[in-house]
């Protein structure tokens, strides 16, 4: 374990250095329209330094993704309009890539808004006629509305026109920045068909926040809006970067800038980190975004995922050699010979004491009270002692004798009614949904007058329900934090939130559409991500003798998961039929949903890994235990 966290630790140190060297990402200040230009002059010099690099030698190419202008606010639109003419216009050798609209709110407005901002960009000096296009290659999904081709500007410097000082036409190849038309872009007028990102694969960036609330209580976190137009994907954004430096550039170049002024969730910073492996000149990377939140988001997500892809060996950095996930034999330390003992023996890495001392000691009238303190020294120090016969001549038998038994799931005792001489008031009721077929339609989720839960087994035949099936659920909602009191209590809650709550590594929870321990979440996680946290807790190693890796957990701030206000159920004879329980839970308060008494069904959370660790998606009312209902049968769950 030391030898892999040194190496993740060494690892992270240098492509943290090998980073700082050759890109960077920083946030601007949107309301103050030079504020952008200025700071992406300093990060320029910064990166040239490092670099060695000459500013008269290096060619600029300036990236706008306006493809959804509706996810940037006035203020940083005129920013980056004057930060991309200003960039372009620096040198006749400069380059500037336009992505157009393809999302509007408005129906037949798409043309007048890709008419005002390539005229708010031609009106600052720059040269817009020269169009393009950014081609996909299919549909991951027949719904997709998102196109297969977006529209590009080849954004070029007025000082590379075909009109020398005296008014004389001069030939293209003589003009400033000629190498740029025979780039597949501007020879052909498109890029290579790219693979569209499906829309399960789309990108949400994160706050890092320690109170931040999830974002979403959709499982899949599917965008919406123009943030799902604007994300091209890693895949197009190297069509795009492929298409215009797969030229050899003049001899007087001696490197590349890519300054990429609308960096959304980072596609271009990992087409330029795939792009470094063509490019026989420096090539620096430059991202700038209005928002703070997506600032820290972008450079922590980066920093990780490339330390990851460097330990799988998918990536290799100048300077650094991977070394293996084990630890080589000649640094291992080999573990100390175990000390001879005149009573005591050593087995399984426990103290095995006789039992004929722990009988002759333990009820001592004058030391049975000390020994009593050394067993309890021993069982802290070693974990529980093996207890021993102390025998002289025992015969060794290779035989192990039966396996200890299993620890059994007991389901406790049923309270079983008749479906039949249930009330026939109740406040809702509804065919429990997402069984499996042969179910479907068969178990019934009801709850009574009194608040509290029944399932039935309307069918002929007896029905068990496995553990991990959801009954209910409380559709939905939102997350809310509550601070806590200045004494450290947990602040006022509404009684109709759900507190996200776990204890240990012994928890349940929903990964993946399946219920799972959350010792067994974590665990899986920690072979492909540097951290495996869960949110909002604080995590403390707590081994035993039977489980080395378990873990308790220590709640750090109350989150709560609040259901959408819905119409209150009210008793209606013979029933009040709800479709589908997926919001049936949110009826009646959650002071009132124990589940504790009858230990058949608890609430657990579907949860899913994002950036800073484990977060709640949303709460389900799901049976812990196997319940098997009689036919016709119903079984009271709170």
């Amino acid at each position: 374990v030391d030898w892999q966290n040194n190496h993740r630790e060494e690892t992270t140190a240098h492509v943290r250095s090998w980073l700082s060297n050759k890109s960077c990402i920083f946030q601007y200040n949107a309301s103050d329209s030079g504020a952008l230009m200025t700071e992406l002059h300093g990060r320029m010099a910064h990166l040239l330094r490092n670099a060695g690099l000459d500013k008269t030698g290096v060619v600029t190419v300036a990236l706008l993704n306006w493809s959804a202008p509706s996810t940037q606010t006035d203020a940083a639109q005129e920013a980056q309009a004057i930060s991309f003419c200003q960039l372009v216009s620096g040198s006749a050798s400069n380059l500037g890539l336009l992505l157009c609209p393809v999302f509007h709110y408005k129906k037949n407005q798409m043309h007048v808004l890709e008419h005002t901002l390539v005229k708010c960009l031609a009106s600052k000096g720059v040269d817009v006629d020269h169009q393009a296009s950014l081609l996909f290659k299919e549909r991951k999904d027949s719904r997709d509305t998102r196109p297969l081709q977006y529209p590009l500007r080849v954004v070029r410097p007025l000082a590379a026109t075909a009109v020398d000082d005296e008014g004389e036409k001069v030939s293209k190849k003589n003009l400033p920045g000629s190498h740029w038309l025979a780039a597949p872009l501007l020879s052909k007028g498109r890029t290579e068909e790219a693979d569209q990102v499906a829309a399960t694969k789309l990108k949400q960036v994160e706050d890092l926040n320690e109170t931040a609330v999830p974002a979403t209580t959709d499982i899949s976190g599917s965008i919406q809006g123009g943030r799902r137009f604007e994300q091209i994907g890693a895949s197009a954004a190297q069509k795009l970067l492929e298409s215009v430096l797969h030229v050899d550039m003049p001899a007087k170049v001696t490197g590349v800038c890519i300054v990429d002024l609308t960096v959304g969730v980072g596609d271009t910073f990992w087409a330029w980190l795939e792009r470094q492996k063509a490019m026989k000149l420096p090539l620096l990377y430059i991202g700038a975004t209005d928002s703070p939140t997506a600032c820290e988001w972008l450079n922590h997500v980066h920093l990780d995922e490339i330390v990851q892809k460097v330990l799988n060996g998918d990536i290799s950095l100048p300077g650094l050699s991977v070394k293996p996930a084990d630890p080589p034999q000649e640094v291992l330390a080999s573990a100390p010979d175990a000390p001879q003992l005149n009573l005591c023996s050593m087995a399984g890495g426990s103290l095995t004491v006789p039992d004929a001392t722990v009988k002759l000691w333990s009820p001592h009238d004058s030391f049975g009270e000390s020994f009593q303190a050394l067993m309890k020294e021993i069982v802290d120090e070693f974990g529980e002692p093996i207890i021993a016969e102390a025998t002289t001549n025992k015969v060794k038998s290779d035989d192990p004798g039966p396996s200890p038994p299993k620890k059994l799931r007991v389901t406790p005792p049923l309270q079983l009614q008749a479906c039949d001489s249930l009330p026939a008031n109740h406040l809702a009721q509804s065919a429990v949904s997402g069984l499996k077929k042969d179910m479907q339609g068969k178990i019934v989720l009801r709850i009574a007058l009194d608040s509290t839960m029944w399932v039935l087994n309307n069918s002929s035949s007896v029905q068990t329900l496995p553990p991990g099936t959801i009954l209910a659920s409380f559709g939905a909602g939102i997350f809310k934090h509550v601070p806590r009191l200045p004494e450290g209590k947990a602040g006022p809650a509404d009684p109709q939130t759900v507190l996200f709550d776990l204890v240990g590594s012994q928890s349940h929870v929903f990964h993946n559409s399946k219920m799972m321990t959350l010792q067994e979440v974590v665990m899986s996680a920690q072979k492909t991500r540097s951290s495996a946290e869960v949110c909002y807790h604080e995590v403390t190693a707590s081994p035993t003798a039977e489980d080395a890796a378990a873990f308790s957990l220590t709640r750090k701030h109350d989150v709560y998961y609040k259901p959408n206000p819905r119409a209150t159920a009210t008793p209606e004879e013979n029933g009040n039929e709800v479709k589908g329980t997926g919001s049936m839970a949110g009826l009646i308060p959650v002071s009132k949903l124990s589940f504790e008494e009858r230990g058949l069904c608890a609430i657990l959370w579907t949860c899913k890994w994002v950036t800073k660790g484990l977060t709640p998606v949303k709460p389900h009312v799901a049976t812990v235990v196997s319940v098997e209902l009689p036919p016709n049968t119903a079984a009271k769950l709170s």
